[in-house]
């Protein structure tokens, strides 16, 4: 099936002791200090504040001046598009200037001072429309001090929108989300590689000796290679036979479908999987599994779709306090326009009524610490509950990830279990950000 190719010989490191937390998620917090990392989140410093005292009384005069001005029309301004008629503004300049004239919140609004040359049509339709010339004075001062605060405080206006749409600007959610889009495209093409979608599911269940066997589903959908040459890392895993703890096996890895190479325990559905997975080539190295995408095809013509399938039986629980004993952790290695991760619990397994979701930040090229507040990203996804398997399995959205965690189900003889469902989806998720989705379950009690 597979091609496994042996590499150099390395010497070997703890690198699997970092993968059975990259992996399964249940390394303990620890800060760098080993002691149990805080939860925490630490509040604004002095100098984070010193950002908005300085904005706040500019964007002050900014409003009272617009607001001034509006308030002389002749006409009666209620809303933008009343705006829009009396000066015949386009909808956009209308919509900026009277969200930053009738702010309670002047923060709030910062990203919708216009422009330069908007603000000068603003100034020139009042001119044209009889207003005063000093209230159109006080507006070029204003706009003057603001343009010089955003330089002072900024460097520029693209990291000015940005800093106040961290400190909650209307219009942050959109903001993110065009940045997010932005990223995509950029780092598609600087990485030669991206893909449409990334569907991820954890299927953990009950087993003997207190410990669970945990199902992996990995769906890559319409993967396209945008640089000739360049190999797509799909995935990772470590190799079984490094994974122990003194001569112990902690695990047994077995493959959910055809197996890509003798020895691997990774699996490809073969039957949902387009003719590409003949070019998935494994590499070891280091003790760690890298599957890779390879071929000659370049865009949406030589696009593949490539389920992969694995269980690990008998995964040990971690045995920390809190908050969670089992999860599972992804990190975010090819542009993709979304990702969706499904965590399913035999019912009765969990004994927290949601599982945690969080996305960390990999800073200076170290794994997060879970559970730190400075390690989060301040973009967060939340955790959803989904009332029924049928809402995943007869999904099509998804391509045919819905029918490949069926078959998984039903080939390892869960297809009539029950389960507590939860999702968590993202669009266009950040390069270099992990997400972890984890609960804590009693593994010794019934699940019947």
């Amino acid at each position: 099936m597979g091609v496994w190719v042996q590499s150099r010989s390395l010497r070997r490191t703890a690198i699997s002791d970092l993968h059975e937390q990259h992996e399964h998620g249940t390394a303990d917090a620890r800060d760098s200090n080993g002691s149990p990392a805080s939860s925490d989140a630490s509040g604004p410093s002095a100098s984070d504040e010193a950002f908005a005292t300085a904005v706040k009384p500019v964007m002050e005069a900014m409003r009272d001046s617009l607001a001034a001005a509006v308030d002389a029309l002749p006409e009666t301004i209620q809303h933008a598009a009343d705006l829009r008629r009396a000066l015949n503004l386009d909808s956009r300049l209308s919509t900026q200037i009277m969200r930053v004239a009738r702010a309670e919140d002047v923060l709030r609004v910062a990203s919708h001072v216009p422009g330069p040359p908007s603000m000068k049509r603003f100034l020139e339709a009042l001119r044209v429309h009889g207003t005063g010339a000093e209230l159109i004075h006080s507006i070029e001062r204003a706009f003057t001090s603001f343009e010089q605060t955003v330089e002072t405080q900024a460097g520029d206006r693209v990291s000015f929108d940005s800093i106040v749409a961290n400190l909650g600007a209307d219009g942050h959610d959109a903001l993110e989300l065009q940045h997010r889009r932005a990223a995509f495209r950029a780092m598609s093409h600087l990485l030669g590689m991206q893909m449409q979608a990334y569907a991820r599911a954890c299927v953990f269940c009950k087993a003997p000796g207190g410990r669970v066997d945990m199902a992996q589903l990995r769906a890559f959908l319409s993967v396209r290679r945008l640089r000739q040459g360049t190999p797509v890392p799909l995935f990772s895993a470590n190799v079984l036979a490094t994974h122990t703890r003194g001569d112990t096996p902690l695990y047994v890895r077995e493959a959910i479908g055809q197996e890509l190479a003798a020895g691997s325990g990774l699996g490809v559905v073969q039957s949902l999987s387009s003719p590409a997975s003949s070019q998935v080539r494994l590499v070891e190295e280091m003790g760690m599994l890298s599957i890779e995408l390879h071929g000659a095809g370049l865009g949406a013509s030589a696009s593949a779709d490539l389920y992969f399938g694995y269980v690990d039986r008998a995964v040990p629980v971690h045995e920390a306090k809190d908050p969670e004993n089992i999860g599972i952790n992804h990190s975010f290695m090819i542009p993709a326009e979304r990702f969706v991760m499904d965590f399913l619990c035999e019912r009765g397994l969990m004994t927290s009524e949601m599982p945690s979701g969080m996305i960390y930040l990999s800073r200076g090229g170290r794994m997060p610490v879970m559970h730190r507040a400075d390690d989060l990203l301040h973009m967060q996804s939340s955790v959803k509950r989904v009332r029924s398997i049928d809402r995943l399995t007869r999904d099509t959205s998804l391509g045919s990830y819905g029918q490949a965690l069926q078959m998984t189900l039903d080939r390892m003889g869960w297809g009539s279990k029950r389960f507590d469902i939860f999702r968590v989806e993202i669009d266009f998720p950040v390069m270099g950000t992990l997400i972890r989705v984890g609960a804590r379950v009693d593994a010794e009690q019934s699940t019947d």
